[in-house]
């Protein structure tokens, strides 16, 4: 069993914990909060019954007119998304649930709700690498034990401009 904590037990069930935002977390430039988010949102996860955190967002926060991920983000640096990304899986994991890092390879640089229509990430390879798929890279090093594919399109990683979601060449190269 999944559901979207992100945020907390709190987003969808009054009475549970209810976290800031995940900027808010990065605002602090302390990425042990992160990690304690983390704890607390699994423990409560292992109170609801939940096996798998749908968190976090590793999303960079590239494109100030994304309607969708904006605040959800850690921040627009790759690094600092990793760090306090890497922090809360490990404070996830380490209370004994799963995490599942979002929304690979990086829904950051877009101006599209995916929710309504089909978004472009544009970028060359090698860019997307330094930047949208940075954090998913260091997650999946340090033992992540899931990851959320976006509904986007990507054509720097599938010339075929198939989204994410669809895309062989995306989700196992």
């Amino acid at each position: 069993i999944s559901a979207d904590y992100e945020r907390g037990v709190g987003q969808w069930l009054s009475g549970s914990t209810l976290f800031p935002s995940n900027m808010a977390f990065a605002a602090t430039n302390n990425s042990n909060y992160a990690y304690e988010a983390g704890k607390i949102i699994a423990k409560e996860a292992i109170a609801m019954g939940v096996h798998i955190i749908l968190g976090p967002v590793l999303d960079v926060n590239n494109n100030p007119k994304n309607p969708i991920i904006n605040f959800r983000s850690y921040s627009d640096m790759p690094s600092i998304v990793s760090e306090f990304g890497l922090n809360f899986i490990k404070g996830v994991q380490d209370a004994g649930r799963i995490a599942c890092s979002k929304h690979f390879p990086g829904h950051g640089n877009t101006a599209v709700d995916s929710h309504t229509s089909l978004p472009t990430i544009s970028g060359t390879r090698e860019v997307l690498e330094k930047v949208e798929l940075y954090p998913f890279k260091k997650a999946v090093e340090n033992n992540v034990g899931a990851v959320m594919t976006a509904h986007i399109s990507v054509p720097g990683l599938d010339k075929n401009n198939n989204p994410a979601s669809h895309s062989w060449r995306i989700s196992t190269k």
